[in-house]
């Protein structure tokens, strides 16, 4: 994972440890990648957010489309809450899928806190599981992780994300 490789330098506050950090990715991550040097480097501002969810599609040869929600960021290295659907989902079953991940349920004002904007994860996930009906490419498989919730009205906000695609069938899937 790019963290573990030192590919992620977060809260960055001005140009000159912009640089630096820079420098620390290409010199620590270089060795760890098949042509020995970063090709590319993202910068996206920070942003706040009341939690992170993954949310996932995979085209399975057996299944069909499938759509995935579990929790986000680092939680989706440890834990096993997964819901998955047959894709495309409505907005009422993914509302469901939202309620079936008990996890997500510190980001409802738990204890005070905020309350995370889950109409616009129904959205994301919606949108995100009609993604193999886009004309072009045929995607195999696409994940945003981490989708970062922000507070209720204002929105959410993909911070990564991996599409794999298939140019013509029978030729290899390709990640971008």
């Amino acid at each position: 994972h790019k963290t573990e490789l030192g590919g992620v330098i977060l809260n960055i506050p001005d140009r000159t440890s912009l640089a630096a950090a820079v420098d620390d990715i290409r010199t620590t991550a270089a060795p760890h990648l098949p042509a020995g040097e970063v090709p590319r480097i993202l910068v996206t501002p920070m942003v706040e957010a009341v939690g992170e969810v993954m949310i996932g599609y995979r085209h399975d040869p057996q299944v069909g489309p499938l759509v995935l929600l579990a929790p986000g960021g680092i939680a989706a290295e440890f834990s096993e809450e997964r819901v998955v659907r047959a894709a495309p989902v409505a907005p009422d079953e993914a509302t469901f899928m939202v309620a079936e991940v008990r996890s997500l349920s510190a980001m409802t004002g738990f204890r005070g806190g905020a309350v995370a904007d889950f109409p616009a994860l129904v959205r994301a996930i919606v949108d995100l599981s009609r993604i193999g009906e886009l004309d072009g490419p045929r995607i195999v498989e696409a994940e945003i992780n981490p989708l970062r919730l922000r507070e209720r009205r204002v929105g959410a906000v993909a911070v990564d994300a991996v599409v794999r695609v298939v140019q013509e069938e029978g030729s290899s899937p390709t990640r971008r």
